[in-house]
């Protein structure tokens, strides 16, 4: 009985140890999102400019963490919300089956998926190949 006592004592010691680690780590992450960089704020501008609309989902982690790429700059993306009430349909004439998706109105390419920022530059340039 008096091995378990300490025993107890230091199991909670790791145990706050590892919360503390933890919740450090959850409100670093949770933070707002960051002002945009000026070369993004361009991207997203540009995007937009050569006619590409992103299509997504409020509960798509992926389409999250696209916005999070762009920051403050993804209000300049051309947006659609697929699962809002009236939008579901438009998504689907559109022929969007997964999100995040991109499609540029005036040439019809579509890009499927989570892309980083140095892809959706190279649509601008051409040098992505679908």
């Amino acid at each position: 009985m008096s091995y378990f006592i300490p025993f107890l004592y230091l199991m909670k010691r790791i145990f706050a140890f590892v919360m503390m680690i933890f919740g450090t780590a959850v409100l670093v992450g949770c933070g707002t999102p960051s002002a945009a960089e000026p070369s993004t704020e361009k991207l997203a501008q540009d995007l937009t400019d050569a006619g590409w609309v992103m299509y997504g989902k409020s509960a798509c982690g992926w389409c999250v963490r696209q916005k999070d790429l762009f920051g403050s700059a993804f209000a300049k993306i051309n947006y659609v919300e697929c699962s809002a009430d009236g939008v579901k349909e438009v998504c689907a004439v559109a022929g969007v089956t997964g999100t995040p998706t991109r499609i540029n109105k005036k040439t019809g390419q579509k890009i499927e998926g989570f892309r980083e920022l140095d892809y959706l530059k190279g649509l601008l340039s051409g040098s992505v190949v679908q």
